[in-house]
């Protein structure tokens, strides 16, 4: 009895809007359908709102939006109803409870609806209460579903006629969990909603869309191999756990140029070296547009590594190390320590082989030429080999710091 005195008070205000719009909303949204790819559920309990999307055959979590109920328990006047509903008619701007009007709402079961927190003002998006906005994620309302404005014209975009809604009372939040919403100070009373994004509205504070790089992905690709950009790239709305990834685009790519010293427009390859600059964006009608960019390198890990420090010199009869100051790298690491030394002395036809670590030790104990070959090979297969081979001359006499003898006088 309660309900119908309920619907009966406020039909006359719905007369107004349905007279207006009512026609052309049956007209754009058609007959009822149980065919929508979306099914709402309603936790009246914890104040979260979360869609599901079929996908493959099976619903998964989509969407939360925080929200506020019903103040009233079980059957009363101001309760949520509980049970499962479908979507029907919506307009734009529409008289509450109460004398004043909500935006974006949508009908889904007699005169429950979801639509945006109440405005004291028809048609004036700065006479909302930020008190009243305040109270999203808590109980708050006369029966209805508040959102925020711009989940709520989320729903209205998106959400068509014949989709089924359930309301549900559970401690548990829902799969995505509850979303943290936006605070506003106490003053000035009536304000505008943070999430409406007219350009008029200076208050407006919806956080963007996040763009994630995976741990996992490798910010270097060996030349040659094939490289996905999007591969580990990910995005998110971080007001309703929205996964956007599907909207992501590559947005821009920068090649370094080194003669110009700057970054260039290019199309990414892996067919040379090169570093490029990748930028990528998600467009988001309700949060924003948001880029990331980040480095990715084509590089050549399986090419042979360079040797540096290898050249002839004189050493002092008794000297050791037949590595000094020689070392070994490849592209993303030291070799040093793996370079193989082979070494002819004085007088001898064959070359002895050395360890890195064993040629640190090795001792020229006679004088004239040894030969020296270094010889190091890169970590990767197919396991390209560099090798230098230089001329050692052991002197009788002391080297100066300048690795000559000193001049007789």
């Amino acid at each position: 009895m309660k309900r119908r005195n309920r619907l009966i008070s406020i039909l006359l205000m719905l007369t107004i809007v349905i007279t207006m719009t009512f026609a052309g909303t049956q007209t754009a949204f058609g007959a009822s359908s149980k065919s929508s790819k979306y099914w709402v559920k309603v936790n009246a309990k914890a104040n979260v709102v979360t869609v599901y999307k079929k996908v493959d055959k099976k619903w998964k979590p989509y969407r939360a939006m925080l929200c506020s109920t019903g103040t009233g328990k079980g059957d009363s006047y101001e309760a949520t109803p509980v049970g499962s509903y479908r979507v029907s008619s919506r307009w734009d701007w529409g008289p509450m409870v109460g004398g004043v009007y909500a935006r974006y709402v949508v009908q889904f079961y007699g005169d429950f609806l979801f639509h945006s927190v109440p405005y004291e003002e028809y048609k004036n998006p700065k006479s909302m209460p930020a008190k009243e906005y305040n109270k999203l994620g808590k109980d708050a309302s006369h029966g209805c579903v508040r959102l925020s404005l711009m989940d709520a014209k989320w729903v209205y975009d998106n959400i068509p006629r014949g989709t089924k809604v359930t309301v549900y009372n559970s401690k548990n939040p829902g799969p995505l969990g509850k979303p943290k919403g936006i605070k506003l100070p106490k003053k000035p009373k009536l304000t505008w909603d943070p999430t409406d994004p007219s350009k008029k509205n200076t208050k407006y504070q919806l956080p963007k869309p996040v763009i994630k790089i995976a741990d996992s992905k490798k910010l270097e690709v060996q030349i040659g191999k094939s490289y996905k950009l999007k591969s580990g790239v990910t995005a998110q709305d971080p007001n309703t756990f929205q996964n956007l990834t599907g909207l992501l685009q590559v947005y821009k790519v920068k090649k370094y140029d080194p003669s110009k010293k700057k970054y260039i427009e290019a199309k990414f390859s892996t067919k040379k070296e090169a570093t490029y600059k990748v930028t990528y964006r998600v467009k988001y009608k309700y949060g924003g547009t948001t880029y990331k960019t980040i480095k990715i390198k084509v590089v050549d890990k399986l090419k042979a590594p360079t040797i540096s420090g290898a050249k002839d010199r004189t050493v002092t009869l008794g000297d050791t190390n037949a590595v000094s100051g020689v070392t070994a790298k490849q592209y993303d690491c030291a070799r040093t320590s793996s370079i193989k030394v082979y070494i002819q002395a004085p007088g001898e036809v064959e070359s002895k082989a050395y360890t890195y670590s064993e040629a640190t030790s090795f001792q020229f104990d006679k004088e004239g030429e040894y030969k020296v070959r270094y010889v190091v090979k890169n970590k990767y297969k197919p396991y390209r080999s560099t090798t230098k081979t230089v001329t050692i001359t052991s002197v009788s006499i002391e080297i100066n710091e300048n690795n000559e003898a000193p001049l007789s006088t």
